[in-house]
């Protein structure tokens, strides 16, 4: 099973747009849409539950905040999915965007 995080962000919904249908993907917020399961990066104990059964893992980056901020995040989503048994991680993220990247 795939597990998306970040579904109710903008690069989130377009992947969630394009795997719609399919039984072996489930979709994961903080916000507590209907039809998700729960991931918050900044609660780990909802990190568990979320990871339970996933093989693999789109981990969409955790939004803004000062950088130990989003490592700790980070840290906390990579730790619980490995102890839940997740086999592959992809990570998506940019330090910014326009004509030049930093």
């Amino acid at each position: 099973m795939l597990l998306v995080t970040g579904v109710s962000g903008a690069l989130g919904r377009l992947v969630a747009e394009r795997l719609a249908g399919r039984d072996d993907v489930v979709l994961g917020t903080r916000a507590g849409l209907p039809g998700t399961r729960r991931v918050d990066f900044d609660e780990p104990g909802t990190l568990a539950a979320a990871f339970t059964g996933v093989d693999t893992l789109l981990m969409i980056s955790a939004g803004y905040g000062e950088d130990d901020t989003v490592v700790a995040r980070h840290e906390a989503a990579i730790s619980a999915a490995e102890r839940a048994g997740v086999r592959h991680l992809v990570y998506t993220s940019l330090a910014g965007d326009g004509d030049h990247l930093p």
